[in-house]
């Protein structure tokens, strides 16, 4: 018996759904939205970190929302934390009138005065 999960399981009537899906592990993240809003899906060019979505939204007063769902497992490595911060050092570049950024980063011992984690530096100059 398989435990792959094909696309038309996850779908649900009446929203649409942008997913990343890493080959080796089929696993993910999903973002739902519902039909009648004008979504987008949005890829960062050379992006090789394992598990986010991204769309941009059109709202009503014509701006525009790009919008990320992220997760990063706690087993991750530090070259999939590294593709991480230069995927959120992409998304600072993105030129929108609102950006918003949701998940599970999984850094539960982030020290906030320094920046740093038992697993290295956090702090990206370019996010702030």
């Amino acid at each position: 018996m398989s435990t792959d999960i094909e696309k038309k399981e996850l779908e649900i009537d009446g929203y649409g759904m942008i997913y990343s899906c890493t080959l080796e592990k089929c696993r993910g993240v999903i973002i739902y939205y519902q039909e009648h809003i004008s979504v987008s899906e949005y890829k960062f060019a050379n992006s090789n970190f394992d598990e986010a979505s991204w769309c941009m939204v059109k709202l009503e007063n014509k701006e525009t929302l790009l919008l990320g769902a992220v997760y990063r497992s706690p087993n991750s490595t530090d070259i999939n934390t590294r593709n991480l911060l230069t995927l959120l050092d992409a998304f600072s570049e993105v030129r929108c009138n609102y950006k918003l950024i949701v998940g599970d980063f999984n850094f539960p011992n982030i020290n906030w005065t320094d920046w740093t984690t038992p697993h290295g530096i956090i702090y990206r100059e370019s996010l702030f």
